[in-house]
């Protein structure tokens, strides 16, 4: 895919989560759609898209929305390089792959970003934080189960025989 679609649709995703889904909350929660198009991208397209998205998303993100600039620049990147070390060993037809990966990919961010917020002082409260990663990790697995299967349909003709 062409560097310069990923980017239209990373600024498409930063305004759809930043806008759109705030007023969709479950408990509070949104789902971390940019987190499940990195994933997405990744696992289908490489690790070379995967980080334009990431970048793309991650810059937007933390000049916008966050109070520490990189943060999720650093977050995006992680995932997206940890992933890509296991990409020629994972079978992109299987329709688990996305959901265990989105699964993992949201527990690596919420660590990670527990870790900065910790660095940086800010105060956490345990209880939210572990609701916040199932809540946001089951919204992520429907989001992903049905945009997954949208971009790469093969996989669920071919599971669903």
């Amino acid at each position: 895919m062409k560097s310069k679609y990923v980017i239209l649709i990373s600024i498409f995703v930063f305004l759809i989560q930043s806008t759109i889904l705030q007023f969709f909350r479950i408990y509070g929660i949104i789902p971390n759609i940019s987190l499940v198009m990195i994933v997405t991208f990744t696992l289908i397209y490489g690790k070379k898209e995967g980080y334009i998205f990431a970048i793309g998303v991650g810059i937007l993100q933390d000049v916008f929305l966050s109070k520490a600039l990189s943060i999720n620049l650093i977050i995006y990147t992680s995932i997206v390089f940890i992933i890509s070390l296991f990409y020629e060993k994972l079978f992109k037809d299987n329709f688990l792959t996305p959901i265990i990966t989105i699964i993992f990919a949201t527990f690596i961010y919420h660590i990670m970003f527990l870790l900065f917020m910790y660095l940086i002082g800010a105060s956490i409260n345990d209880l939210d934080f572990y609701k916040i990663i199932l809540g946001e990790g089951i919204e992520n697995i429907v989001i992903i189960t049905f945009i997954y299967g949208k971009i790469f349909p093969r996989v669920y003709d071919y599971n669903m025989r």
